[in-house]
Order: structure tokens, then C-alpha cells, then sequence
């Protein structure tokens, strides 16, 4: 009988490590799928603009709420129970569907975005236009980031339309508007 016991035991020990190992290759071959879709829209984007990539590390990802992502892009508090009614209002009418941070080499999604959606690639291509704008020294020490944010949406309005994507190509007043902002 105590033969029986320490079998169990083993069995339940193997299966254990079995499941962890399982959900550690999950893991990795997920990072592994959203980096060969990222240099597959990084070589998009290099061959269709002057921008370059070397290989530089591709920036990491993270999930946050439209909220989170809205406050961060407007350099609000963390905690929403530190926002004023005006910073309430901003958050609240904002439409940010994903953000670069250039500080940190950090991409942020919605919660729900996923990598291999048609539907939701233009965003990725715009916010990875940011991140090879970072590796090729546009920010410099005191970014225009209203012509930056110009550059990006012209450069995605060219990949929807060269995709036939249908998704609504970006305003191409406001496009030129961001462009030649005077910063």
C-alpha cells in the first residue's frame, strides 16, 4: 500500500510539472507569434518610408483599459481617485486604442487586441511607425510629438490603403494639421 501512495505522489508531482512546462511553451510561442507579426509590419513599414530597423529590441507589451492608456498619454496620476473633474472628462472622451511609450520601449494594447486580428492591424502598424521612430532618433531631446503622431497616421493611412484595409483611413486634415505643427 505504500508503494501505491508514492506513485500517486510521483504522478501527481509529473503531471504538475507537465502542466507548468505546457503553459510555459504556451507562453513563449505567443511572445514568439506577436514578434515575427511585428517585424513582419517593421519590414513593411521600412521598405514603404526612410525609416530603418536594425534589430533593435522590439518593444514589450503590455495590456491596459482605454482609461489607463488615456491617462498615461495625458501624464495624469495612476490612480484615478487623483484625477480632477477635468482630468474625468479627458479620460472619459478620449479614444485611445493603443500607445507607445518611447521612454520605456513599450507597447500598450486594449485587453482584447490580439496580434492576428485583421480587423485591428492598422492600429499595430501605427504604434510600431512610434517605435521605429524612437530607434531611428526622431524624438530626440524635445520631441514634436503632434508631428511625430502626423507622421504615424500618414504612414498608416498608406499601409490601409495599399491593404484595401476597412477600417476609416484617418482624417487627412488632421493628418496635415499634426504635420505641420509648429512645435
Amino acid at each position: 500500500m505504500h508503494h501505491f501512495k508514492s506513485d500517486i505522489f510521483r504522478y501527481s508531482v509529473f503531471s504538475m510539472v507537465l502542466f507548468y512546462a505546457a503553459i510555459v511553451i504556451a507562453y513563449e510561442y505567443t511572445q514568439y507569434q506577436i514578434k515575427s507579426v511585428m517585424v513582419e509590419h517593421i519590414e513593411w513599414i521600412t521598405e514603404n518610408t526612410s525609416l530603418e530597423y536594425n534589430g533593435e529590441t522590439l518593444p514589450s507589451v503590455k495590456r491596459r483599459t482605454a482609461d489607463e492608456m488615456a491617462a498615461m498619454f495625458y501624464g495624469l496620476n495612476e490612480d484615478p481617485n487623483n484625477h480632477s473633474e477635468n482630468d474625468r472628462k479627458v479620460v472619459k472622451n478620449s479614444n485611445v486604442s493603443a500607445l507607445y511609450n518611447f521612454r520605456t520601449n513599450t507597447l500598450y494594447f486594449k485587453p482584447d487586441f490580439r496580434f492576428a486580428d485583421w480587423e485591428t492591424t492598422h492600429i499595430l502598424v501605427h504604434e510600431l511607425v512610434h517605435f521605429l521612430q524612437m530607434t531611428n532618433n526622431r524624438y530626440g531631446d524635445n520631441p514634436c510629438m503632434p508631428r511625430l503622431e502626423g507622421y504615424a497616421y500618414m504612414i498608416q493611412t498608406q499601409w490601409q490603403k495599399e491593404h484595401e484595409h476597412p477600417a476609416d483611413i484617418p482624417n487627412g486634415l488632421r493628418i496635415m494639421t499634426l504635420i505641420t505643427a509648429g512645435c
